[in-house]
């Protein structure tokens, strides 16, 4: 009676695809902003409760203590690899035609 409408596979796939971004984004943008309802916990959201002045001060005095002992170890360790380049600079300077280092001599 009616005219059967036939797709072929390769179509019915590309409409799929086409349709599969704005369907995800929407289904995406909707459990957002259910989760937005404050209906989750503080933990997922990144609330912290309000926390004292002196309690919070204490805790950056901690952190820029550790900060600073890291910067300290970085210092050293970047003093440690200058060091290490400047030997093996004197190192190359040093060697001889056959490529074995050869120290100088203090006469």
């Amino acid at each position: 009676m009616y005219g059967e409408i036939t797709m072929e596979p390769a179509t019915l796939f590309l409409i799929l695809g086409v349709l599969a971004c704005p369907i995800g984004m929407g289904l995406m943008m909707w459990l957002m902003n259910k989760n937005m309802g404050g209906r989750f916990s503080h933990a997922v959201s990144g609330y912290q409760a309000p926390v004292k002045p002196a309690e919070r001060l204490a805790t950056l005095h901690a952190q820029r203590q550790q900060l600073e002992d890291e910067i300290a170890e970085t210092a050293r360790i970047a003093g440690l690899e200058a060091r290490r380049e400047l030997l093996q600079a004197n190192q190359r300077h040093y060697a001889g035609p056959t490529g074995v280092s050869v120290a100088p001599r203090a006469d």
